[in-house]
């Protein structure tokens, strides 16, 4: 039995499984970087200056998500293969971090990369819908806008 999502086989060896759908006033490094890779293609969108893949000045922030998913669909359907598995979005002032705690682990020996962990997590557990958890809803007391892998 060999599972298919969005009718692509789970095991296409060289299929590009995330994209990234970035939002910000301008491209800016995110904390930590995140580029373009084998697995994961990111997309910017900005509002500020013309530094992003796609620029719309006047976009709100669900008018800007429409339109950086509208232009992942157009690339997806482009890659062939059903195109992407998961469209993961960030705003461009996101900050995050790989939880230490291997209390907290599904597994052992986890990336350290909080991108690559969320992608290993994907991958292994397919849920439909799936989040990065917020300082405050992991227990943590430092009040910064970080999420937790």
């Amino acid at each position: 039995y060999q599972r298919r999502v969005h009718g692509r086989s789970s095991t296409e060896p060289n299929a590009k499984k995330f994209v990234y759908l970035v939002q910000g006033r301008h491209v800016s490094e995110l904390h930590p970087p995140i580029r373009n890779s084998s697995s994961r293609d990111v997309i910017w969108l900005t509002y500020g200056d013309r530094s992003g893949d796609l620029f719309e000045p006047s976009s709100t922030w669900t008018t800007g998500r429409n339109f950086l998913l509208m232009e992942a669909v157009r690339r997806g359907a482009r890659m062939g293969g059903g195109g992407y598995l998961y469209f993961i979005f960030l705003d461009s002032d996101v900050v995050l971090s790989s939880r230490s705690d291997r209390s907290t682990f599904w597994r052992r020996n986890l990336p350290s990369d909080p991108y690559d962990r969320f992608e290993l997590f994907l991958l292994e557990l397919r849920p439909a819908v799936a989040t990065v958890a917020y300082w405050w809803t992991a227990g943590d007391r430092d009040p910064m806008y970080s999420a937790l892998i």
